[in-house]
């Protein structure tokens, strides 16, 4: 593998995506970051489906990731990403 590639994998951002996808607003959000994605560098995300009324993933107490894109709907959701640490 050429070194160039071994770096980019290397820093390849983990990212959990915290959208509701019962909205067409929350689709059209994941659709951006699809697209950026897409065209800005190789990044790892991981997104399961939810409704605006879902509660918190309790996967997100131990994510291990590097980030998380939130559209946060109440003070809940917005403390538990908070805990989490990460950007």
């Amino acid at each position: 593998m050429a070194p160039s590639r071994r770096i980019r994998q290397a820093k390849r951002p983990h990212v959990a995506l915290l959208v509701e996808t019962s909205l067409i607003s929350g689709r059209e959000i994941l659709r951006g970051i699809a697209h950026y994605v897409r065209d800005h560098a190789p990044w790892a995300v991981f997104h399961e489906p939810r409704a605006l009324e879902t509660a918190m993933p309790t996967w997100l107490k131990t994510w291990r990731g590097d980030g998380v894109i939130a559209r946060l709907h109440n003070r809940t959701i917005a403390e538990a990403v908070r805990q989490t640490g990460l950007p």
